[in-house]
């Protein structure tokens, strides 16, 4: 017989007791980490938290580097003007944040493409919401009048024109 567990639950149990023990966050990280791999809950710990841990990697990294491209070295604009000026404002183009000032025409229809791409994907869910709000009355929630096919369907039938 094979016992399921909630790992997350289990998980967050340990931490809680590790932490309660040392008082030190980062030790009973550790702690629980090497207890993690030893156990062998390594796959089940990448499956539950392995999204979030990267999201949260990513968007602390992009955040780093922005605050790094808005700040290297020697200034070569008056910080008035920088506050003011669209030209100092940052776009991450491919891998790194640039001012558009600096961008070039490679780069602007790099952040072209891609800014299309976001409101491609921004418009198809409007256009969904615009289809469920139009089929709800009053409190009726999208769960109680709408399937799953039927939502699918509606992000289906989006057309950019």
């Amino acid at each position: 017989m094979v016992i399921e567990t909630d790992i997350r639950q289990d998980i967050l149990e340990w931490l809680d007791a590790a932490f309660a023990e040392s008082n030190n966050l980062s030790e009973a990280a550790v702690k629980v980490a090497e207890r993690i791999v030893k156990e062998g809950h390594s796959e089940a710990f990448v499956r539950e938290f392995g999204p979030e841990l990267l999201t949260f990697s990513w968007r602390h990294r992009n955040a780093a580097n922005r605050r790094d491209a808005a700040s290297p070295g020697e200034r070569r604009v008056d910080m008035e003007v920088v506050r003011e000026s669209i030209l100092e404002s940052l776009y991450k183009v491919g891998d790194e944040w640039v001012r558009l000032g600096d961008c070039d025409q490679a780069m602007c229809r790099g952040a072209q493409r891609w800014f299309q791409k976001q409101a491609e994907g921004n418009m198809r869910e409007a256009f969904m919401f615009s289809k469920l709000a139009d089929g709800l009355k009053g409190t009726k929630t999208v769960r109680a009048v709408f399937n799953d096919e039927q939502v699918r369907g509606f992000l289906q039938d989006f057309r950019m024109e």
